[in-house]
């Protein structure tokens, strides 16, 4: 979130947002629905290496929904 228009890192997101496709910039830093998957993803193959843990991706991704609905919700209000 701090990588969008207006945030503290507004200008930094919108460089890597010029240099990066679509498709890579949304996984790494622009999307956050899409950050759940790819970095719960990269932490669970290169950090924890359980698998017991890939029910917690649905978990992640939802509640990482909701947030970035409340969180666009409060930013349309002002």
């Amino acid at each position: 979130m701090v990588f969008r228009d207006g945030f503290l890192l507004g200008c930094i997101g919108n460089i890597f947002r010029s240099m990066l496709p679509h498709y890579v910039s949304s996984p790494l830093f622009d999307c956050l629905v899409c950050m759940g998957g790819f970095w719960g993803a990269t932490g669970l193959i290169f950090i924890t290496n359980d698998y017991t843990n890939v029910l917690y991706f649905p978990c992640v991704i939802g509640c990482n929904a909701i947030l970035n609905g409340l969180i666009n919700k409060t930013y349309d209000q002002f």
